[in-house]
């Protein structure tokens, strides 16, 4: 339906206009401490003993090793949900 509507708008072979959005967003310090703790602890992923991805920040490069997760994605977060509720319970 919005293909078609585009085409009545602008033709047919029109190029979409881009919507380039780019938000930044700033975490504290102590949160991604926090966050990082759980997601690179053992029973979250496991090292690969060879081959490393490169990220590509606004400032940097970093290059990380491959690893493995040990669960399934949706669960490493209702994991991490559920640590970061115990965690604020006890400060």
């Amino acid at each position: 339906m919005i293909a078609r509507q585009h085409i009545l708008l602008h033709g047919r072979s029109a190029p979409v206009p881009s919507q380039s959005l780019r938000t930044r967003m700033v975490v504290p310090e102590e949160k991604l401490a926090h966050f990082l703790d759980f997601i690179t602890s053992p029973h979250i992923i496991q090292d690969l003993p060879f081959g490393e991805k490169v990220v590509s920040l606004s400032t940097k490069v970093i290059k990380i090793p491959n690893v493995v997760h040990n669960m399934i994605l949706e669960h490493i977060v209702q994991q991490y949900q559920a640590y970061s509720r115990r965690k604020t319970s006890f400060l």
